[in-house]
Protein backbone atom coordinates (compact mmCIF):
# COMPACT_ATOMS: atom_id res chain seq x y z
CA UNK A 1 0.00 0.00 0.00
CA UNK A 2 1.29 3.45 -0.87
CA UNK A 3 0.63 6.45 1.37
CA UNK A 4 2.34 9.80 1.31
CA UNK A 5 5.39 8.55 -0.52
CA UNK A 6 5.91 5.54 1.80
CA UNK A 7 5.31 1.92 0.95
CA UNK A 8 3.64 -0.18 3.63
CA UNK A 9 3.54 -3.90 3.09
CA UNK A 10 2.03 -6.15 5.72
CA UNK A 11 3.42 -3.93 8.48
CA UNK A 12 0.88 -2.10 10.57
CA UNK A 13 0.99 1.58 11.34
CA UNK A 14 2.11 0.57 14.85
CA UNK A 15 5.06 -1.36 13.39
CA UNK A 16 5.99 1.62 11.24
CA UNK A 17 5.78 4.03 14.21
CA UNK A 18 8.00 1.73 16.25
CA UNK A 19 10.54 1.53 13.43
CA UNK A 20 10.63 5.31 13.00
CA UNK A 21 10.48 6.38 16.62
CA UNK A 22 12.15 3.37 18.29
CA UNK A 23 12.66 3.80 22.03
CA UNK A 24 10.30 6.76 22.27
CA UNK A 25 7.47 4.66 20.85
CA UNK A 26 8.32 1.75 23.15
CA UNK A 27 8.40 4.03 26.20
CA UNK A 28 5.03 5.53 25.29
CA UNK A 29 3.51 2.10 24.69
CA UNK A 30 4.84 0.87 28.05
CA UNK A 31 3.45 3.97 29.76
CA UNK A 32 0.02 3.49 28.19
CA UNK A 33 -0.03 -0.18 29.21
CA UNK A 34 1.02 0.71 32.79
CA UNK A 35 -1.56 3.50 32.90
CA UNK A 36 -4.30 1.13 31.73
CA UNK A 37 -3.32 -1.47 34.34
CA UNK A 38 -3.31 1.22 37.03
CA UNK A 39 -6.79 2.34 35.95
CA UNK A 40 -8.02 -1.27 36.10
CA UNK A 41 -6.45 -1.73 39.56
CA UNK A 42 -8.14 1.42 40.85
CA UNK A 43 -11.48 0.41 39.33
CA UNK A 44 -11.23 -2.99 41.04
CA UNK A 45 -10.39 -1.43 44.42
CA UNK A 46 -13.26 1.06 44.03
CA UNK A 47 -15.65 -1.80 43.23
CA UNK A 48 -14.65 -3.52 46.50
CA UNK A 49 -15.33 -0.43 48.62
CA UNK A 50 -18.44 -0.32 50.75
CA UNK A 51 -19.96 2.05 53.28
CA UNK A 52 -18.45 1.52 56.71
CA UNK A 53 -15.59 -0.69 55.57
CA UNK A 54 -13.13 1.07 57.87
CA UNK A 55 -15.32 0.89 60.97
CA UNK A 56 -14.02 -2.53 62.06
CA UNK A 57 -10.45 -1.26 62.53
CA UNK A 58 -11.69 1.49 64.85
CA UNK A 59 -12.99 -1.14 67.26
CA UNK A 60 -9.81 -3.24 67.28
CA UNK A 61 -7.68 -2.73 70.35
CA UNK A 62 -4.40 -0.94 69.72
CA UNK A 63 -1.46 -3.11 70.76
CA UNK A 64 0.37 -2.22 73.94
CA UNK A 65 3.88 -0.83 73.28
CA UNK A 66 6.31 -3.50 72.08
CA UNK A 67 3.63 -6.24 72.16
CA UNK A 68 3.73 -6.91 68.43
CA UNK A 69 7.36 -5.94 67.77
CA UNK A 70 8.25 -9.64 67.53
CA UNK A 71 6.73 -9.74 64.03
CA UNK A 72 9.80 -7.94 62.63
CA UNK A 73 12.03 -10.84 63.79
CA UNK A 74 10.09 -13.54 61.95
CA UNK A 75 9.78 -14.93 58.44
CA UNK A 76 7.15 -12.23 57.86
CA UNK A 77 9.79 -9.58 57.12
CA UNK A 78 11.46 -11.81 54.52
CA UNK A 79 8.07 -12.44 52.92
CA UNK A 80 7.29 -8.72 52.97
CA UNK A 81 10.55 -7.87 51.20
CA UNK A 82 10.74 -10.76 48.75
CA UNK A 83 7.22 -11.91 47.96
CA UNK A 84 5.55 -11.35 44.66
CA UNK A 85 2.14 -9.71 44.49
CA UNK A 86 0.40 -13.05 44.10
CA UNK A 87 1.43 -14.63 47.42
CA UNK A 88 -0.39 -14.63 50.74
CA UNK A 89 1.06 -14.59 54.23
CA UNK A 90 -1.46 -16.44 56.36
CA UNK A 91 -1.88 -15.43 60.01
CA UNK A 92 -3.97 -17.85 62.03
CA UNK A 93 -4.81 -18.37 65.67
CA UNK A 94 -7.54 -19.04 68.17
CA UNK A 95 -10.41 -16.58 68.63
CA UNK A 96 -9.30 -13.65 70.77
CA UNK A 97 -5.59 -14.43 70.38
CA UNK A 98 -4.75 -11.04 68.82
CA UNK A 99 -4.77 -11.65 65.05
CA UNK A 100 -6.71 -8.45 64.33
CA UNK A 101 -4.59 -6.47 66.79
CA UNK A 102 -1.45 -7.75 65.06
CA UNK A 103 -2.83 -6.82 61.64
CA UNK A 104 -3.77 -3.33 62.84
CA UNK A 105 -0.22 -2.96 64.16
CA UNK A 106 1.32 -4.14 60.86
CA UNK A 107 -0.89 -1.89 58.73
CA UNK A 108 -0.16 1.21 60.82
CA UNK A 109 3.56 0.57 61.40
CA UNK A 110 6.09 2.69 59.47
CA UNK A 111 8.31 -0.41 59.37
CA UNK A 112 5.86 -2.08 57.01
CA UNK A 113 6.37 0.67 54.44
CA UNK A 114 10.14 0.50 55.02
CA UNK A 115 10.20 -3.22 54.19
CA UNK A 116 7.93 -2.75 51.18
CA UNK A 117 10.16 0.03 49.85
CA UNK A 118 13.24 -2.15 50.24
CA UNK A 119 11.52 -4.76 48.07
CA UNK A 120 11.22 -2.41 45.11
CA UNK A 121 14.83 -1.19 45.33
Amino acid sequence: MFRGGHVFGEATLSDHAQAVFGDVYTSCADYIQHFTLEQERRALLNALRYHGMHERIIHITTAAPETCDYIWNTIFTRWLMQSQDDTIFWISGKPGSGKSTLMKYIVSSPQTQHFLNSRSS
